[in-house]
């Protein structure tokens, strides 16, 4: 992947510098520095993303519980609202 960043003056010198004494690319430098960052600074994951592989993953094995399981509820609300 290519990936333009612009730095500014200042930034650039010390880049290139660096880079002659080390006998590295710029874009080596950078890409460890980004890889050094990110592992200081880890994605925090949402409980969803972290759980999302399990969700649906189990399940009874009886189709016929979750219409049931509709029948109930519609037959609950049916009395309350005769009530």
């Amino acid at each position: 992947m290519t990936l333009s960043v612009r730095l500014d003056t200042q930034l650039e010198k010390q880049l290139t510098r660096l880079s002659k004494r080390l006998h590295l690319s710029k874009s080596e430098i950078i890409k460890r520095s980004l890889s050094e960052y990110l592992k200081a600074h880890p994605v925090e994951e949402t409980p969803y993303s972290l759980g999302a592989d399990l969700f649906g993953a189990v399940g009874s094995g009886r189709p016929d519980l979750s219409e049931r399981r509709k029948e109930y509820i519609k037959a609950k609300i049916r009395a309350k609202n005769t009530r």
